[in-house]
C-alpha cells in the first residue's frame, strides 16, 4: 500500500521535473 503511494508520488515528481 505504501509502496504504491510512493511510486505515484515519485512519478508525479518526475513528471513535474520533466
Amino acid at each position: 500500500m505504501k509502496t504504491r503511494a510512493s511510486l505515484k508520488k515519485r512519478t508525479a515528481d518526475c513528471k513535474i521535473v520533466r
